[in-house]
């Protein structure tokens, strides 16, 4: 708020006690004054700041020299050891390789023929044969070793062997060729 202060009118008369002095008084609104923004002031470019020196470092102070080490006395050399007496190689152990082993097996059920006409005769006996098995089971060979005595028999055991099928003999597990020696009986019943 501001007090305006007018012109008092003139005092032409010679009486002060007539003369009162008028005032007016006006409001006016007050502007405020709008703050100036004070300009920022320019920051120079960083290189131009100028960069404060490092202080040098000091100089390390210089090391004594170590006092020299007087020289060590010379051990005198240790006595040699006696040599161990050199001791006899141990014998080597016998290698023991356990083997596994099966014999070739029938692999189906075998009836042998008995000849009708060695029934009719009565002729009874025991042929031995020998088989030579493959590694697939199937007969190779057959051979009469032992006869039954009687000729009609023991051709009739070879001709039933040959068409024999065996699960063949192993070895550690793998199938190997091998030989059997089979008896066949004849035997009547009564």
């Amino acid at each position: 708020m501001s007090v305006i202060l007018l012109d008092s009118p003139r005092q032409d008369s010679p009486d002060p006690v007539a003369v009162v002095p008028s005032f007016e008084i006006r409001w006016e609104p007050r502007i405020p004054a709008v703050a100036e923004k004070p300009t920022p002031k320019p920051v120079p470019p960083p290189e131009a700041t100028p960069q404060p020196q490092p202080e040098p470092e000091p100089q390390p102070e210089p090391q004594p020299e170590p006092e020299p080490q007087p020289e060590p006395e010379p051990q005198p050399e240790p006595e040699p050891q006696p040599e161990p007496e050199p001791q006899p190689e141990p014998e080597p152990q016998p290698e023991v390789i356990v083997e596994t082993s099966q014999v070739a097996k029938l692999a189906v059920e075998w009836k042998p023929i008995y000849p009708r006409e060695s029934r009719r005769r009565g002729q009874e006996g025991e042929v031995l044969l020998r088989l030579q098995i493959s590694s697939t089971g199937q007969v190779e060979s057959v051979q009469v070793i032992r006869s039954s005595g009687y000729r009609l028999l023991d051709r009739a055991a070879l001709r039933s062997a040959e068409s024999l099928l065996f699960i063949p003999a192993t070895r550690n597990g793998q199938a190997i060729p091998s030989t059997l020696d089979l008896p066949l009986v004849y035997q009547l019943r009564s």
